[in-house]
């Protein structure tokens, strides 16, 4: 069933809102792809457009509003200028560098949203984990980590977000790279929270 909200019925995965009251049911089909299973739903009564999910790679395809050529869309992560939500977790997780001791973030000073995303040299986000491709999972990750003067990463902890996606990006964040910090008083290590967003891109048509 595509999923319902007050609206009617609105299948989240598509980006855009779609949605008509005639929608009561979806067709699903598999069929076999050199790649491995493809997932058609088509929805059934109603003018939205149909979706393709490729069961081993995670690829979606959807179509436009006038049903013209099929998209191929991607699951990616992106940094974005978003406050960071930090809410009670029970999900805990802590990445940090090898034969490194982890560090008590609380002891150590914290710098702006801002000055994080001025500082950033170089963050270069992991793919998509499969499995979360698979169950359409999306949302803003918030996560904290500790800069060396020098702008290294030591560390990295999950705040708040989808956890399916919170391993993948916590390591990745081991190998971010910022800005040094020139300042002669500038403490050794700082702490800064930066939002990482992951959600479906529309990428190019296909035949």
């Amino acid at each position: 069933m595509i999923p319902k909200t007050e609206s009617g019925y609105y299948p989240k995965w598509l980006g855009p809102p779609y949605w008509t009251a005639s929608i009561d049911e979806a067709a699903q089909e598999l069929v076999l792809t050199p790649h491995g299973r493809l997932r058609t739903e088509t929805p059934v009564g109603s003018e939205c457009p149909p979706l393709r999910i490729d069961l081993a790679s995670g690829d979606v395809l959807t179509r436009t509003e006038e049903l013209v050529p099929w998209f191929l869309s991607r699951y990616a992560f992106r940094v974005v200028s978003e406050e960071p939500i930090v809410k009670a977790t029970t999900f805990k997780h802590l990445e940090c560098v090898e034969g490194l001791e982890p560090i008590d973030f609380e002891t150590l000073p914290k710098i702006s949203l801002q000055t994080v995303l001025e500082r950033r040299s170089s963050i270069k986000l992991p793919p998509y984990p499969a499995l979360a491709k698979i169950a359409r999972i999306s949302g803003l990750l918030s996560i904290e980590v500790v800069i060396t003067r020098s702008g290294s990463v030591l560390c990295a902890r999950f705040l708040s977000g989808p956890p399916q996606l919170a391993v993948a990006v916590l390591r990745s964040a081991l190998l971010w790279e910022f800005k040094p910090d020139q300042s002669p008083t500038a403490p050794p290590m700082v702490r800064g929270v930066i939002s990482v967003r992951g959600h479906l891109e529309v990428g190019e048509p296909i035949s």
